[in-house]
């Protein structure tokens, strides 16, 4: 696998661990994702610094918080 796709692919499984994060209540499964959130962050960061990527490579899109298409269900996990 490329860099550039290993990049891509870590960005989304944190962007997923991040939804999940905000949308637990449960702590044990809180420490859990936080502690695979923290390894997942190291390890991309730790490959970028080795490879030359572009931001047109990344292609990580901005933040998305997938319950603002649901007000009611977000105040409900808020």
């Amino acid at each position: 696998m490329k860099p550039e796709e290993e990049v891509k692919r870590l960005s989304k499984l944190i962007r997923q661990f991040e939804s999940v994060y905000k949308s637990t209540t449960d702590p044990f499964q809180r420490d859990r994702v936080e502690i695979e959130l923290k390894k997942l962050k190291q390890y991309k960061k730790k490959l970028e610094s080795f490879h030359l990527i572009t931001e047109d490579e990344k292609d990580e899109p901005e933040f998305y918080d997938e319950l603002e298409r649901f007000p009611h269900l977000k105040k409900v996990v808020d």
